[in-house]
């Protein structure tokens, strides 16, 4: 399985009065309950959310760019 077939989640937000009470969490248990076997790619733009996505269950990996037209 590769990065250019996985579910790619553009952004995630929580209104600063909601966070903490497990949106994100639902959300995730659902997408992986209904896609057991597929990979999901985000990226994590601020330790919060890095440590927020590893206590999912996602492993870190150096960030990749691609350039040019259809990328």
């Amino acid at each position: 399985m590769s990065i250019d077939n996985s579910w790619y989640l553009l952004m995630a937000m929580v209104s600063p009065d909601q966070q903490g009470r497990g949106h994100l969490s639902r959300i995730w248990r659902e997408a992986h309950e209904k896609y057991p076997n597929e990979m999901f790619t985000l990226e994590a733009t601020t330790l919060k959310s890095r440590l927020q996505y590893e206590r999912f269950g996602f492993e870190v990996r150096p960030a990749q760019a691609q350039f040019g037209w259809g990328c």
